[in-house]
């Protein structure tokens, strides 16, 4: 979701992610999209959320999570809009290669959706990145979005008759029992819930959990 924002997520994500002050002038302070690498000023790189802030409250039920919690950056990515609005309409999604591994990569349900821009005048397309590993370079996320929004994504592709994998997902033959996709989707989505509410417990009762802000919409300006 891109727009005007109340709550500067943009800003608190740069600075999570070590850019310079916009006074600096020290390096290239344009956001750089954790997807494809190209840096863009707010009109083509955005910062987007995993988990959407207008989620149902019954979602966010069984995510372990609250309104509040939607308005920290472990909830956000930088990614070009292209991707960002693939991602929100479940055409696109972040899945490991093999259940065992930690990385994620670019995996499209829809390949009709390839040839959007990545963002609005680029000759260059979202489909040029299919496959690429979702570049963190440290920036802590909330797993278990990403694995919901998946799970959901795959359901959604079902429910429309597009072609999708009905057996392993990550592909690794004779590596682990070979499941349904649907299963290894949603024992991913499971399993991130499971690790991550037990952290969230441990930070409460440490007394170092996230501040609690408003909700606010992403701010479309320059960085």
């Amino acid at each position: 979701m891109h727009g005007k924002r109340g709550n500067n997520y943009r800003q608190r994500l740069m600075t999570e992610m070590g850019y310079t002050n916009k006074h600096t002038k020290t390096k290239d302070e344009r956001p750089k999209c954790m997807i494809s690498g190209l840096r863009g000023g707010g009109d083509k790189v955005v910062c987007g959320h995993i988990v959407p802030c207008g989620c149902e409250l019954v979602k966010l039920k069984q995510l372990g999570i609250t309104k509040a919690d939607l308005n920290v950056p472990k909830n956000c990515l930088f990614w070009c809009i292209g991707f960002e609005q693939a991602y929100e309409s479940l055409q696109l999604s972040f899945v490991k290669s093999h259940p065992l591994q930690d990385k994620l990569y670019l995996k499209f349900w829809n390949d009709e959706v390839k040839t959007t821009p990545i963002w609005p005048g680029s000759a260059r397309c979202i489909g040029e990145f299919d496959g690429v590993e979702l570049k963190l370079d440290g920036h802590v996320i909330m797993k278990r979005g990403l694995s919901y929004q998946a799970y959901q994504a795959y359901l959604h592709c079902s429910e429309h008759d597009r072609v999708v994998e009905e057996t392993c997902l990550y592909g690794s033959p004779g590596a682990y029992e070979f499941k349904s996709a649907e299963a290894l989707m949603e024992q991913q989505y499971r399993k991130d819930v499971e690790e991550e509410t037990g952290e969230d417990e441990d930070e409460d009762e440490d007394g170092i959990g996230e501040d609690e802000d408003d909700i606010g919409e992403d701010e479309s300006g320059d960085a």
